[in-house]
């Protein structure tokens, strides 16, 4: 998704995690490259030609994976803030909608995969989080077909993308 979304003009910060500044909350660019697994490769490829080009590796899992380089950072590239949080799920019979979910849910969410450093989340940094979610629009993208998820990405989030 996040590669597609790449073709589609949105800048790109980093696809497996967010960093984001305390205490304004703001996301900083991290762009590492993009993992590509073997059932995204055939997705992509008509985005992304040189794809077929790119050295495959095994990961530890013993996963057969491409990496995209990221692409170039702008050069007054700095922390941005966090308009949309989309929680996207892949599932190949799921219809491909995309839906605002409860602040308390995507919180939740977000927390089950958060790491706090350099010290841990106390009562301030929670306050801080919650404040942050009211201003944050949160979604869940549920999708089968990867052009009609970009589609619906760009309409709902795509007014300001840089």
């Amino acid at each position: 998704m996040t590669a597609a979304l790449l073709r589609s003009g949105f800048a790109y910060f980093s696809d497996e995690y967010a960093l984001l500044e305390h205490p304004d909350m703001r996301v900083r660019p991290v762009p590492l490259a993009l993992t590509v697994k073997p059932g995204a490769a055939a997705v992509l490829a008509a985005r992304y030609p040189e794809l077929a080009k790119l050295t495959a590796h095994r990961r530890e899992d013993e996963q057969l994976v491409r990496y995209l380089p990221p692409p170039p950072l702008p050069p007054a590239s700095r922390s941005q803030p966090v308009g949309w949080i989309v929680f996207p799920h892949y599932a190949p019979d799921a219809e491909t909608a995309l839906h605002p979910i409860g602040k308390a849910e995507a919180l939740q969410r977000l927390m089950r995969e958060c790491l706090v450093l350099p010290e841990a989340l106390d009562r301030p940094g929670v306050e801080a989080l919650v404040r942050w979610m009211r201003e944050v629009a949160c979604l869940e993208l549920s999708m089968s077909d990867l052009d009609e998820a970009v589609r619906l990405v760009v309409e709902s989030c795509g007014a300001r993308r840089d």
